[in-house]
């Protein structure tokens, strides 16, 4: 007897009880008003039972002005699907005047994890300038940088829980499951990712490079040129001896940037993969950074370093084996 009629049939009645629009995220009802000094946007999100997503906004003011808002809160990033979502805008904060945006488009993204809840954003190809003609010496080749390729980066800095549920350890001084894991090596950062890798049954985690982590921080095709990782005053955005206590904090206890990624400005350095080395001083296409050294590039600043040194062009580095109170890293994966 042949079953496919019988297996078409039901294939049918399932369609029936849960259309092709559950399977897939749509954002609806999307609604826009100011109160109390602030955007209010609310929508409706349908999507997978039990997915989270990530929120992304493009707004258009009564002059034709569109722009891509970044001092958010509410219902933005690992949003479930359900009905009336809420995000507060504040334009002000981003030297923007507060009337007359009538318009927002509201669209939605899967939130990429994994097993040990290590969340990523996507970054776009796209060309960036690289360096600062302001900086120190190594930073003042400025050139452009074209990422041919999408990849993920975390959200956040690995964590300590991160950690230890993989590698059954803590080394931080600074202890608290939500904060950065510190006072690893870059070596120590490669076993991590070897063993992630591993229980992932995958090979597509990895160390940013140099390229892609400048990329990432200065917000990649949604960068508004800022000198920090989302904002051009350091305390928006960054944990810095400004304002840390001499400590590091939970992860994500400063806005986000452009692209609703944390802590690239400030909390801990963050290793990179590439040797460190001059800057060619030209157009590339992927670099990877110098073919051999003796050091491996840190980047982003840290809760013990002044601001002048979370800004995203500014360049550091470290002797792969070193530990310090203030190395961390966070993940890309392809």
């Amino acid at each position: 007897m042949d079953n496919k009629p019988f297996f078409i049939f039901i294939w049918c009645f399932v369609l029936l009880l849960f259309p092709l629009n559950v399977f897939a995220q749509t954002v609806s009802n999307i609604r826009v008003e100011t109160k109390s000094g602030r955007v209010v946007i609310t929508y409706d999100l349908d999507g997978t039972w039990g997915e989270k997503y990530d929120i992304n906004l493009a707004a258009r003011n009564n002059n034709g002005e569109t722009v891509i808002p970044s001092v958010l809160a509410g219902d933005v990033l690992g949003v479930s699907p359900g009905k009336t979502k809420w995000i507060w805008w504040e334009p002000q904060l981003e030297g923007r005047v507060l009337a007359g945006w009538t318009t927002v488009t509201v669209t939605a993204t899967p939130s990429i994890s994994n097993s040990i809840r290590m969340e990523f954003v996507l970054v776009q190809p796209g060309t960036v300038q690289m360096g600062s003609v302001e900086g120190d010496a190594d930073e003042r080749r400025t050139h452009s940088v074209t990422i041919s390729n999408p990849f993920y980066i975390g959200k956040h800095e690995v964590t300590q829980k991160q950690w230890r549920d993989l590698m059954g350890t803590n080394p931080s001084k600074y202890q608290g499951d939500n904060r950065p894991v510190e006072n690893v090596s870059w070596d120590d950062a490669q076993e991590f990712i070897r063993k992630l890798n591993e229980k992932e049954g995958a090979t597509n985690y990895r160390l940013p490079t140099e390229a892609e982590w400048e990329c990432a921080a200065r917000g990649g095709s949604r960068s508004e040129g800022f000198k920090y990782a989302g904002s051009s005053n350091v305390a928006d955005v960054a944990v810095c001896r400004e304002n840390s206590g001499g400590e590091t904090k939970p992860v994500g206890s400063k806005r986000a940037n452009e692209l609703g990624i944390y802590d690239m400005s400030g909390n801990v350095w963050e290793w990179c993969s590439d040797w460190h080395g001059p800057y060619s001083g030209s157009a590339e296409a992927d670099p990877k950074g110098s073919s051999s050294g003796s050091s491996r590039v840190l980047r982003g600043g840290s809760f013990s370093d002044d601001g002048y040194y979370c800004r995203v062009a500014y360049r550091s580095y470290g002797n792969p084996t070193i530990r310090y109170l203030n190395f961390g890293f966070r993940c890309v994966r392809d």
